[in-house]
């Protein structure tokens, strides 16, 4: 068990605390005062040293100085230091709360510039981080503030407590809960190693709603089936019927098919006369063909010899027009060609005059010494003849130099483009020889027109009239059309087929009469069904109530043994983790009891007591002792027995100033 005692603790200008030291008793201190003097601050100042929060859990405070008009007063240190023992080992801690102020450049008077913290371990110095984790491991925060303030575990939400509860318990599993009394639980006991208990619950829930939605629809598709189900009839008799009604009906179609017969025989001996005359009509055609071929032979030789003359005449002239189509492309090109050379021999001839203009000015150009120093431009002094004629000279030197360079790159220059030009003027001749070549050659090419007739088609009709095949196949042919003439008539068998659709008719009457006794018989199976469906959703929600109210027993023995196990950690408090519903439910819920009486309506005595043996029962599970501030001390005559620390806060009027005791 660790075991954290206070020995001495210092205040310096901490929430209005100007100067305060106290001195520990390592089992219990009374510290008292009147009311807004101080007591509450010294709790306040050890959770800040420890924790950087006040009693009340808040980071954000006023635990500066402020002066009578609720004004902080400026530059003045802030700090706490403590002694504190753990496991008999001294520990010195101390933080300090530090204004800056600096003074900027250019004025005299020092500005403020925010808030440092320093904190110091042992009186070394400690970052925020390393500090923390120094503390972390003397005593976890969680766990400091439920261990020092008696009133802090009641505060929490019940959600919250229950969940400590627990853990500091050890949860309590449905395994457990169903070995207690395996005889009543064993089938429950068998659900529940793959699902928890409230699982199991939404899945008989769930099987218990689909049943029942089930059974409602049932009694009423039940009588749906009733009310839409036919009258019974004769069936026999209607069977009867309608194999009266067939025979007639076989007795009508004998009858209808002898008159078909003949009909049918009639059609075909016409259908043959038909093939033939079309076949007779064919091979006229095919015959008249092969005379008028035979008679037109020597027409059809001559025809095709013009042709093939006409076509090589049109063939030669369009082969002479493309020839001159492109002989006249490639005269233009040429004459093209010729005026393009002819603007570059006229450019040439320019730019030669140019250069001989040029050539001339160079020439031209007289030796004149330009910007010719005489005095020296450091000292002053005139420079001597003899320098001076040396400047001249390597002036002259230099302009000759340049002039004979300027007339040799004239004359590179004008041979270039003199032989650009001799080139360019002989491209000019060959051109002119191409373009008289070209209109020669244009004036060669000459169409010849095609004059010739095409050849008279001779008249073979008479020819065609006298051939006595085809008077043979012209005879057979008007024999047939003459039989074709006249077509039979087809049978009237109307009143036969009326008498048999009438029959038809009343047999579909009957049927359909008739299938009223498979649609009844099909609605009762229908019915007899839907009452089987209807005992077994009945038979298996009476099953599903059965395990309804076993996991309800299951649930209450649950309670029962979750609160005996928690409540077994605390000596004059009691919890209670369930609250029983009107319709025999349990909902979670977590109220601390004293004496059967809730926590909320005890005296602020008995709420002392209460938190002192939660106090106890956390301290035992977590193995940690911390000292416990008691507020209002003054309210509670006594209270129980605790391993840890005490520290009384308690209201004397009579105490303008803090006393300890």
């Amino acid at each position: 068990m660790k075991r954290i005692i206070i020995r001495q603790m210092s205040l310096l200008n901490f929430k209005g605390v100007r100067e305060l030291t106290v001195d520990f008793d390592e089992h219990e201190t009374n510290v008292l005062g009147a009311n807004h003097t101080g007591k509450t601050t010294l709790f306040d100042a050890f959770v800040w040293l420890m924790f950087d929060k006040d009693s009340q859990d808040r980071q954000t405070f006023g635990l500066r100085t402020y002066d009578k008009d609720n004004n902080i007063i400026p530059k003045l240190p802030h700090e706490v230091s403590a002694c504190i023992e753990v496991n008999g080992v001294e520990i010195t801690l101390k933080r300090c709360f530090v204004e800056n102020w600096v003074k900027k450049r250019g004025s005299q008077e020092a500005v403020y510039d925010g808030n440092s913290e320093e904190r110091y371990w042992n009186d070394v110095p400690c970052s925020k981080t390393e500090f923390a984790k120094k503390i972390a491991d003397i005593c976890d925060e969680g766990i400091f503030k439920l261990i020092t303030n008696p009133l802090y575990f009641p505060s929490m939400k019940p959600a919250t407590q229950r969940g400590m509860l627990f853990q500091m318990a050890g949860d309590l599993s449905d395994a457990d809960v169903a070995a207690s009394d395996p005889e009543r639980f064993a089938n429950l006991a068998e659900q529940l190693t793959q699902k928890t208990l409230e699982e199991y619950k939404k899945e008989i829930a769930a099987k218990k709603r689909r049943i029942n939605q089930a059974i409602d629809g049932i009694p009423a598709r039940i009588d749906e089936n009733r009310r839409q189900m036919p009258e019974a009839e004769d069936w026999s008799l209607l069977e009867r019927d309608i194999t009266e009604k067939e025979a007639k009906i076989k007795e009508l179609d004998g009858q209808i098919a002898d008159e078909s017969k003949a009909y049918t025989a009639k059609s075909k001996e016409l259908a043959e006369k038909s093939k033939e005359l079309a076949e007779k009509k064919r091979q006229r055609t095919s015959r008249e063909n092969a005379v008028r071929d035979e008679l037109l032979a020597e027409w059809y030789k001559q025809t095709e010899a013009y042709n093939n003359r006409r076509i090589a005449s049109q063939q030669q002239n369009f082969d002479i027009s493309q020839r001159r189509r492109m002989a006249e492309s490639e005269f233009h090109q040429l004459l093209g060609s010729k005026v393009q050379m002819q603007s570059g021999v006229n450019e040439l001839e320019r730019r030669l005059e140019k250069l001989r203009e040029e050539w001339h000015r160079i020439k031209a150009r007289e030796f004149n010494p330009e910007n010719l120093e005489t005095v020296c431009p450091h000292c002053g002094r005139p420079y001597e003849q003899s320098h001076i004629d040396r400047s001249i000279d390597d002036q002259r030197i230099s302009f000759n130099a340049h002039t004979a360079h300027m007339l040799e790159e004239n004359k590179v220059n004008g041979q270039k483009l003199a032989g650009d030009l001799s080139r360019l003027k002989e491209n000019i001749a060959m051109c002119e020889a191409e373009i008289k070549e070209k209109e020669s050659f244009l004036k060669s090419l000459v169409e010849k027109p095609f004059t010739e007739t095409a050849p008279a088609k001779p008249d073979v009709s008479d020819g065609i009239s006298s051939d006595q095949q085809l008077q043979q196949l012209d005879r057979e042919i008007a024999e047939l059309e003459a039989a074709l003439a006249h077509p039979i008539e087809e049978p009237d068998t109307d009143f036969l087929k009326d008498g048999r659709k009438l029959l038809m008719d009343g047999i579909d009457e009957d049927r359909k009469r008739l299938s009223k006794r498979d649609t009844i018989a099909a609605t009762q199976k229908r019915i007899e069904e839907l009452e089987a469906e209807l005992k077994a959703n009945n038979e298996a929600l009476a099953e599903l109530e059965g395990i309804e109210f076993n996991i309800l027993e299951f649930g209450k023995a649950k309670v029962a043994m979750v609160e005996g196990k928690i409540n077994s950690l605390f000596s004059i408090v009691k919890f209670k983790m369930y609250e029983r519903q009107i319709n025999g439910g349990e909902v979670e819920t977590c109220e601390c009891l004293m004496h059967g009486t809730p926590y909320s309506v005890l005296s602020n005595s008995e709420k002392i007591n209460a938190g002192l043996d939660i106090i106890n029962a956390i301290c035992r599970a977590n193995e940690v002792n911390a000292p416990i501030f008691i507020d209002n001390r003054e309210s509670a005559t006594d209270i129980i027995d605790v391993d840890s620390q005490v520290i009384n806060l308690i209201v004397d009027a009579s105490c303008t100033k803090l006393r300890v005791a």
